[in-house]
C-alpha cells in the first residue's frame, strides 16, 4: 500500500500459508510497516478487504490517504500475535 501523496510503499501485506499448503487452519497475515520496520502477524480470519477496513478503523490510514506512524505502532501492539516466533518448525 502506498500513501496517496507519495510513491513510497508504506505497508506490505502478505498472506502466509505457514508452510502447510494443504492445511489452511494455520494460515496468517503478515503486515510489514516498512518505514517503521515493524511487523504484525494476525491469524487469517481476515480477507484483504477486512484488513484494509481494520487499518482504516484503527486510523493507521486516514480517509485522506495519510499514514499515521503512532497509530501503526499501536496497531502492532494491539493485534500482533507473533506467529512466526511461536511456531515450531521440524
Amino acid at each position: 500500500m502506498y500513501e496517496l501523496s507519495k510513491d513510497d510503499e508504506i505497508i506490505f501485506v502478505k498472506w502466509m500459508d505457514n508452510e502447510t499448503i494443504s492445511y489452511i487452519g494455520d494460515d496468517f497475515i503478515k503486515i510489514h510497516f516498512i518505514e517503521l520496520d515493524l511487523l504484525c502477524e494476525i491469524s487469517s480470519g481476515y480477507g484483504r478487504k477486512a484488513i484494509i477496513n481494520k487499518l482504516l478503523k484503527e486510523k493507521v490510514l486516514g480517509l485522506d490517504g495519510k499514514f499515521n506512524e503512532e497509530k501503526a505502532k499501536r496497531f502492532v501492539k494491539k493485534y500482533d500475535e507473533n506467529i512466526t516466533n511461536r511456531t515450531v518448525r521440524n
